[in-house]
C-alpha cells in the first residue's frame, strides 16, 4: 500500500523521495490502514478497501 500511495504523490508531483514516503505514511495513519503499511491491497480486508 505504500508503494502505491508513494506513486501516485511522485507522479503527480506533490512530492518525491523521503518526502513522499513520509506524506504516504501520514495518510495511511488519517486513513486508519497505518498498520497495513507493507500489505498488497488485494490482501486488505474488506472494511481497509472502503477507507
Amino acid at each position: 500500500m505504500l508503494q502505491n500511495v508513494v506513486y501516485a504523490l511522485e507522479t503527480t508531483g506533490k512530492a518525491a523521495g523521503k518526502a513522499a514516503i513520509a506524506e504516504a505514511v501520514r495518510y495511511l495513519d488519517l486513513v486508519g490502514v497505518s498498520a497495513a503499511v507493507n500489505k498488497y491491497p488485494h490482501q486488505l480486508s474488506g472494511g481497509m478497501k472502503r477507507s
